[in-house]
């Protein structure tokens, strides 16, 4: 049967265009993408730590500093891309800690396997953010400088371009200590706690009222498994924390980012500032002190409450509800 194209899209608004009587030249075209900048060998016996990286040795480091570098990318480790800030991978102010705590067991260690120092991480304060690009590497370096009680440090990036002008960006500065061992303090009493602290929160809809003021936890960042806050003017949080089953846990974390991370999550809650608010968006710049006294595993529980301290709350870490960690 015949068809009458010419009948057929008469109705259509389409305008007749004449093609060529020959042979196409047969050329092929191809969508340009750019090529990612290769990663560092991702064995764990050759990096140790992906966060700290490896330990730098150089004649031109003054004043007996020490410096570590890595490299990042915003899906290495994979985990970084699921930390978005208005659309945008920023490195977590958790990652930050934890390379500053790799870095301590390293230093302060002795030689002992295993066997992670109790340490303190001073004056923590971010004073610009980094941003991930899915392309592009960049270089983190960790330098420790010695003082009379431990080290100052300052955490500083570089982008791996073309660019022939380096230029370093600072991101955190602050104070690395190591302590002696606590006496053993009292254990958390998970049913007391519960008692007081009794109000369940959704944690879909917790997560989804982060999203909707720009800050996006991908899976492996949503690691808040079961919480609940008290009621009245001194707000409460009780939260249990617990690491994705996809991320392997490495004997050379401190205390994982993504479980730190999930602890300060708790803090939209405790400071009453909930992330129910359509015009707020918050995002931790800074620690007065956090106090580390060994390597949790990969559930931890963490308990918020006011303090009498300047700073409004008080954030305490501990695994199996046994041994205080943070």
């Amino acid at each position: 049967m015949a068809i009458d194209w010419e009948d057929y899209h008469r109705d259509s608004g389409y305008s007749p265009i004449a093609l060529p009587t020959y042979p196409w030249q047969r050329e092929r075209y191809w969508i340009e993408v750019a090529a990612t900048q290769p990663l560092p060998n991702t064995n764990r016996q050759n990096i140790g730590h992906p966060l700290l990286g490896h330990r730098l040795r150089s004649a031109a480091l003054k004043q007996q500093q020490i410096v570590f570098e890595s490299q990042v990318r915003a899906d290495f480790p994979a985990y970084l891309g699921d930390h978005r800030l208005y659309e945008k991978v920023i490195f977590p102010t958790a990652a930050y800690v934890e390379i500053v705590l790799a870095a301590g067991a390293q230093i302060f260690a002795s030689g002992k396997v295993d066997n992670h120092p109790p340490l303190v991480v001073e004056d923590l304060l971010m004073q610009q953010p980094l941003v991930l690009d899915a392309v592009e590497t960049t270089s983190v370096q960790l330098v420790l400088t010695p003082n009379q009680s431990g080290y100052d440090f300052g955490i500083f990036s570089l982008k791996n371009s073309d660019d022939k002008h380096e230029t370093w960006t600072q991101h955190v500065q602050g104070y690395l200590l190591a302590v002696e061992a606590p006496a053993a303090k009292a254990r958390l009493d998970l049913a007391a706690l519960q008692q007081k602290v009794n109000q369940e929160i959704a944690i879909a809809s917790y997560y989804q009222t982060f999203l909707d003021v720009g800050v996006e936890y991908g899976p492996n960042f949503q690691t808040i498994e079961e919480l609940w806050c008290s009621q009245g003017d001194s707000v409460e949080v009780l939260g249990k924390i617990t690491l994705p089953e996809t991320i392997e846990s490495n004997t050379n974390d401190s205390l994982h980012p993504l479980l730190l991370d999930g602890c300060l999550q708790l803090l939209a809650t405790a400071l009453e500032d909930s992330p129910d608010s359509d015009t707020k968006t918050y995002f931790l710049v800074g620690l007065e002190r956090l106090n580390f006294f060994s390597q949790p595993g990969t559930s931890i529980w963490c308990h918020i409450q006011p303090s009498s301290q300047p700073s409004p709350v008080s954030l305490r870490i501990t695994k199996h509800l046994k041994q205080v960690i943070g």
